[in-house]
C-alpha cells in the first residue's frame, strides 16, 4: 500500500482563463471544465457557505444588505 506522499499532486487548472463568461450556468461551467455538474454545484455551495461565514465573523448579517 502506498502512502499519500507517493501520489502525484492533482493538476491545478487556471479556471479564470477557462471561464470566458462570469454568468455561465453550472452546466456550461461543467462542460467547459469537463467535470460533473454536481461538482460545480458543490464548489458553488462551499464558496457561498465560506462567504456567509466570513461576513458573519465581520459582524454582517442578511439585514445588513437588505
Amino acid at each position: 500500500m502506498q502512502s499519500n506522499q507517493d501520489e502525484k499532486p492533482k493538476e491545478k487548472r487556471n479556471i479564470k482563463q477557462q471561464i470566458p463568461e462570469p454568468n455561465m450556468t453550472q452546466r456550461e461551467v461543467s462542460r467547459t471544465l469537463d467535470i460533473p455538474r454536481h461538482e460545480v454545484a458543490k464548489v458553488e455551495s462551499d464558496a457561498l457557505k465560506k462567504l456567509k461565514r466570513r461576513l458573519k465573523e465581520k459582524g454582517y448579517d442578511k439585514d445588513s444588505f437588505f
